[in-house]
């Protein structure tokens, strides 16, 4: 999405990630793990949305704050 502020044309894009409770986690630890999983592998691409796949990305130990 392009936004226009001034003369200036600023651009961005979204990316999410995705858990579902009780299903994938059983507490607030858990739920906000998971979901920082699928914040990391939404943002290695940008612009996505990724729903935590466990198989995938339980074994994962990046976080979404080493992507930038």
């Amino acid at each position: 999405m392009e936004f226009t502020f001034g003369d200036k044309k600023i651009g961005a894009t979204l990316s999410l990630g995705v858990v579902t409770f009780p299903d994938q986690a059983r507490g607030p630890d858990e739920l906000l793990t998971a979901a920082d999983k699928a914040l990391y592998f939404a943002k290695i691409k940008r612009n996505q949305v990724v729903c935590y796949d466990p198989s995938r990305m339980a074994r994962s130990l990046n976080r979404s704050d080493d992507v930038r």
